[in-house]
């Protein structure tokens, strides 16, 4: 049955009509009670329901563009944002809000499915209103963020009032909007004393880390003679598929999903998505999953289970809730299995399977791998962060698709697979994406990285790699992978480690880590030390780092050059969505310091990946009451290289990017004796570059460079700007400040300076102590000043008493602040 059909079909009035006669002889519910609780007889009840069988007939729209539209054997309703569109874009008429009110006591559900489509601007934010003020200016929300968020709140009062950054991707890893929609259901309960907001997604309560979270408005952000219910948009242009509303506690369909296999997306330990995919292997295990199905009361239900195509078998056609089914993958090909609600199939979700050849292994037949392999054959305490390393005759081929298998000798079971593609591991407490980036081809060499914490120690292990997906020849042999029966490449990985002292890292020889990422994982764990300093020898360091610990930290090289010591990985927005996410090496807590490294994020933007979102930091220190120390380090990315907040100090160092790339939200953020170098966008063009784009606090400096070298690229093509606005400045925040003092300037910088980007520049108007301010610049001749006859409207050129007062030296700068000894 369609989706909507399954609902009564009828129009606003017909279910007006239909209301009053229910209400009639029952008692609409008045407050919020536990969904068992809920009786019988309000299953069907629902106050208005709308399928735009009566076109737009039911809504007042403002902003964007709105209409009706035929999808098939139903209408849709598609909202298009504009770059102007902020608030309420859609809201139900009056009259019929005030029979909803006079029924309901203000404790009803909305529900609606929501597309999210690409043409969208700004924040992307959307999500459901209710209590909406007569200008429409303030209202209750519980809402979707593109950026990964799941809000609920008031405003413009306390605005995010909750927000779980920590749930469901709202975009697809390759950065394709989702098309499958979402369910939305929102909940007001007003029991006289307060206004309390609860959220769900597709079934699933919006909570943090597992648990449901309801938010309380605050007294003093009621909303004064607030009514109607309507959408909410920031930016986000979407299709409507369906809305209804009705009394609490009805209406209140389940369908949860959960499995074991962290592969599939879930949040508070159910499948998120209404349609979701897995690739299998026939001959493989099955999967299982449990099901928890409920009926518009809350009563339990049961589930069906239909599946097309015959690459896998299901265990069972459905069952009772709280049941469990298992998926056999059998053949090559594609199948889908929907699982859906007895009494409610509109309530249901789609995994498509595709099911790939099983594995063939053939016999073992090489010699000398002793000298082709790390760790070698029968090698006894390995390092439990070891990486493997098989190296070729020649340069070898990667399949598209394959694994790597590390078998538990003593057990004989699978310990890890490293897939060759659409990978994820975890970093401290984050599990990002890395998509290929696990097995590696470099020169004569393969590079495997098992995944984090499957290496325990004392155990043995030996390494099986399926014929056909890795091409090559060791020692004049053809490479037919490694046969699980024949172990030829087994280890021991050492007893557990303690480091004594400073904590050493070194790809070979004697060291206590092999891997930056297993020294910061020990680190984190050893609560005894009450500071962690680690110590790198010269190396290439693949993979994300995160330090998310109170302790202060120390991170350094131990050769002075710091080109010797280098952590390389890929890692950005349409990879790993959110700031957060996305930066090679996120620090949240401590005091930080970088020494003789250099850290690059080597997304490029240019050819296939020229479609996705590229922001690629190398570093965020997302730390407002914290200190980061950069000194003689290296930081290479493209867009938005560096993100920061609180206070920091960059000493002797180079910084590279193309737009944006430094930026973010500091307090004080002192780049002294740097290179500061604005590449060639890899997309090639003539494109403009930004070096920054601030958004500091009102009272403090942002971010201030002294004796700097601002560079750029001989071959790169367009206009380079010290910053752009990022257009979001307020008088309590996002603050354009940015002071360039005593540095030289390349030719090629626009005599502008500055750029507004079409947005407006906050403050309007630079002074000494905070916008867009200079002093004392010159060419890179090193003699010749700065020509700032035509510097943007909202710069400031400091007088010298300006400068000897606060920024002539770092003392001055830092005077007052937590880096003021430095």
């Amino acid at each position: 049955m369609d989706n909507k059909k399954r609902y009564i079909r009828r129009s606003a009035m017909a279910a007006i009509i239909f209301l009053l006669i229910v209400v009639l002889s029952t008692a609409a519910c008045s407050s919020q009670s536990v969904v068992e609780d809920a009786p019988e007889n309000l299953t069907d009840i629902i106050y208005f329901e709308d399928d735009f069988s009566a076109g737009m007939d039911n809504w007042d729209a403002a902003g964007g563009t709105a209409a009706v539209e035929s999808a098939g054997d139903r209408n849709v309703l598609r909202f298009t944002s504009d770059d102007a569109t902020s608030g309420i874009v859609l809201k139900l008429k009056q009259e019929i809000w005030e029979t909803i009110q006079s029924q309901s006591q203000g404790n009803f559900y909305v529900e609606m499915g929501i597309v999210l489509t690409d043409d969208s601007t700004g924040n992307k934010n959307i999500g459901i209103a209710s209590d909406i003020s007569p200008d429409g200016n303030a209202f209750y929300y519980g809402g979707i963020n593109y950026n990964n968020r799941l809000q609920m709140g008031y405003l413009p009062g306390d605005g995010k009032g909750y927000q779980n950054t920590s749930g469901i991707p709202m975009v697809k890893p390759d950065g394709e909007y989702r098309t499958d929609g979402y369910k939305l259901r929102y909940e007001i309960s007003k029991d006289g004393s307060k206004d309390e907001i609860m959220m769900y997604m597709n079934d699933i309560p919006i909570g943090k880390n597992n648990v449901p979270v309801s938010y309380t408005v605050p007294e003093a952000n009621r909303v004064p003679d607030g009514s109607g219910i309507g959408v909410y948009s920031c930016g986000a242009s979407f299709v409507l598929e369906y809305v209804k509303v009705g009394p609490l506690n009805s209406g209140k369909t389940a369908l949860l999903i959960s499995t074991a296999d962290s592969d599939f997306v879930q949040l508070s330990g159910s499948i998120a998505y209404k349609e979701t995919a897995k690739t299998l292997r026939a001959g493989e295990s099955p999967l299982e999953f449990t099901v928890t199905a409920r009926r518009f009361n809350g009563s339990d239900d049961s589930y069906t289970l239909t599946v097309s195509g015959d690459s896998v078998s299901l265990s069972s056609e459905g069952g009772a809730s709280g049941t469990s089914f298992s998926v056999t993958p059998v053949k090559p090909g594609e199948s889908e299995v929907i699982i859906a609600n007895q009494s409610s199939p509109e309530s249901s979700r789609k995994i498509l399977f595709t099911v790939e050849e099983g594995l063939t292994f053939t016999k073992d037949n090489y010699s000398g791998l002793a000298e082709k392999l790390v760790p070698a054959p029968g090698s006894a305490n390995v390092f439990e962060d070891t990486g493997l390393i098989i190296t070729f005759d020649d340069v070898p081929l990667l399949a598209e698709a394959g694994a790597v298998y590390i078998y538990d000798a003593a057990a004989n079971e699978v310990a890890d697979i490293i897939q060759f593609s659409a990978e994820k591991n975890i970093y401290g407490t984050r599990e990002l994406n890395v998509g290929s980036q696990l097995v590696t081809a470099q020169g004569k060499t393969v590079e495997i990285i098992p995944h984090s914490g499957k290496l325990q120690a004392g155990r043995n292990y030996y390494i099986a790699i399926p014929d056909g997906v890795i091409s090559g020849s060791i020692n004049g042999n053809n490479f037919t992978g490694f046969n699980p029966e024949d172990r030829s490449w087994t280890f021991t990985v050492r007893a557990a480690h303690t480091p004594s002292g400073e904590i050493t890292v070194s790809r070979t020889g004697n060291a206590d880590f092999r891997t930056v990422r297993g020294a910061l994982d020990y680190a984190a764990g050893n609560k005894g030390l009450t500071q962690v300093s680690i110590s790198i020898a010269p190396g290439t360091y693949r993979g994300n780092l995160t330090w998310d610990d109170p302790r202060p930290l120390v991170l350094k090289g131990t050769s002075t050059e710091n080109t010797n010591t280098i952590i390389s990985f890929e890692n950005y927005e349409s990879l790993n969505s959110g700031t957060d996410n996305r930066a090679l090496f996120l620090m949240k807590k401590g005091n930080v310091s970088i020494e003789n490294l250099t850290i690059e994020n080597i997304r490029e933007k240019g050819g296939a990946n020229s479609s996705a979102s590229n922001q690629a930091e190398t570093i965020y220190f997302n730390n407002d009451s914290g200190t980061l120390i950069v000194k003689n380090v290296r930081l290479i990315s493209r867009q938005d290289t560096i993100l920061v907040k609180g206070y920091s100090w960059f000493y002797n160092c180079y910084v590279t990017g193309d737009v944006d790339f430094i930026w973010g939200y500091p307090d004080t953020a002192l780049f002294e004796n740097c290179v500061i170098n604005a590449r060639t966008d890899d997309r090639g063009g003539v494109r403009p570059s930004y070096v920054l784009q601030a958004r500091a606090r009102p009272d403090k400096k942002g971010f201030v460079f002294l004796n700097c070298d601002f560079t750029a690229d001989a071959d790169r093509q367009g206009e380079v700007y010290f910053a752009r606005t990022g257009g979001a400045g307020s008088a309590s925040r996002d603050w354009d400040s940015i002071a360039i003092i005593n540095s030289h300037v390349a030719d090629n910088y626009t005599l502008a300076g500055w750029s507004d980007d079409g947005k407006s520049v906050y403050p309007a108007k630079g002074s000494a102590s905070t916008g867009w301010r200079e002093y004392g610049n010159v060419k890179a001749d090193g003699r010749t000043p700065v020509d700032v006859s035509q510097r943007h409207a909202a710069s400031y050129i400091m007088t010298n008493a300006e400068y000897q007062a606060g920024y002539s030296d770092r003392s001055k700068i830092f005077a007052g602040t937590p880096l003021s000894g430095e």
